[in-house]
């Protein structure tokens, strides 16, 4: 039994976004290329490591880790200093390797799971999906194969680590 006052308490600590996003959860931002997802995604990222408002709303702040499957740091630099963000110490970047063409998940694994246990972090970032390397028997382009295959891979790391994606 919990009383109403711990209720409301919880709900708070839940919320990484007031209103919009929830703590342990997967959330995907779709639309066509070029259009600014990985901009969007780094001030998202800001916001959340440094605790400020995001779209006018309360965020919880939280170490985040940033994995770049399409930029590389220097390019993730630039946009960061063009968007005059000042990040601190709450970000955590691994970016593509040069001779790899996809990261594997079981790498990705182990890096979220340092990132949980020893940042203490609770929000991970994976710019683009399709740069992860999870088996061979999907298309990536296919929604039933996405939710069949990709996004429960997604949603066990979410649970197991206690952490967003």
């Amino acid at each position: 039994m919990i009383p109403i006052e711990q209720l409301n308490i919880d709900i708070k600590k839940d919320n990484i976004i007031e209103g919009i996003m929830k703590s342990n959860g997967l959330y995907c931002l779709v639309a066509r290329p070029k259009v600014g997802k990985s901009l969007f995604s780094l001030q998202l990222a800001h916001a959340i490591a440094t605790g400020t408002i995001f779209l006018g709303l309360k965020v919880n702040p939280s170490p985040v880790l940033y994995i770049s499957t399409e930029m590389d740091s220097s390019q993730i630099a630039d946009w960061i200093n063009k968007m005059s963000l000042q990040f601190n110490d709450n970000f955590y970047l691994i970016e593509q390797e040069v001779n790899k063409p996809r990261l594997n998940l079981d790498y990705l694994e182990k890096k979220i799971s340092e990132f949980a246990s020893v940042n203490k972090g609770k929000f991970v970032i994976i710019d683009m999906f399709n740069g992860v390397y999870i088996n061979d028997k999907f298309d990536l382009y296919n929604y039933q194969d996405m939710a069949k295959v990709v996004l429960p891979k997604y949603r066990e790391l979410c649970s197991k680590y206690g952490i967003t994606i």
